[in-house]
C-alpha cells in the first residue's frame, strides 16, 4: 500500500499551496524516510517555504456501518479542560442516542463516552490540539448541536 504524502509550501506574501506525492513505502516509518530524503530535494528546487508535510493512511476495510438515522448536521460540542489548564472544543459527530439528554445535554457519566474522554488523557495515545499537543484534564460542558 503506497501512502499519499502531502506537502505544504508558504510563498512570501504567507499564501499556502500543496502538492501531493506518493510514497511507496508501506509503513510509516518507511514513508517518514522517504519524506527525510525528499524534502531537502524539494527545497533544493523550490522558491517556496515547506511549512509541513502530512503522510496519509487510509483504511480500506470497512468495520464500521453507519446507523439508521444518522445525520452529519448533529454534533456533540464538548468542552473540556487540558492538561496545560486550556478550554478545548472537542466535538463528536453524530453522537448516539444513549449519549443524549432531555434538554440537549449529553451523558458525561455514560460509560462509552467515559472510555472516549479516557483516550485523551495523561499518558494515552491520543491528544488535542495539534499545535500544542496536550491531554484532557477533564470535561468542562458538553451539549449537543442539532
Amino acid at each position: 500500500m503506497a501512502l499519499p504524502v502531502t506537502f505544504t509550501f508558504r510563498d512570501s506574501l504567507s499564501r499556502k499551496t500543496t502538492r501531493t506525492w506518493v510514497s511507496v513505502a508501506t509503513t510509516l516509518a518507511a514513508a517518514l524516510a522517504d519524506v527525510a530524503t525528499l524534502a531537502p530535494l524539494v527545497d533544493a528546487v523550490t522558491q517556496g517555504g515547506l511549512q509541513k508535510v502530512t503522510i496519509s493512511s487510509e483504511s480500506t476495510a470497512s468495520a464500521f456501518a453507519a446507523d439508521a438515522g444518522s445525520n452529519v448536521d448533529e454534533n456533540a460540542s464538548i468542552t473540556v479542560l487540558a492538561a496545560d489548564g486550556r478550554n478545548y472544543d472537542l466535538d463528536l459527530p453524530m453522537p448516539i442516542t444513549a449519549l443524549r439528554l432531555a434538554g440537549g445535554s449529553i451523558d458525561t457519566a455514560n460509560a462509552d463516552f467515559i472510555a472516549f474522554i479516557d483516550a485523551f488523557g495523561v499518558a494515552e495515545a491520543w491528544r488535542l490540539n495539534v499545535f500544542a499537543p496536550t491531554a484532557i484534564a477533564s470535561v468542562e460542558k458538553a451539549i449537543l448541536d442539532t
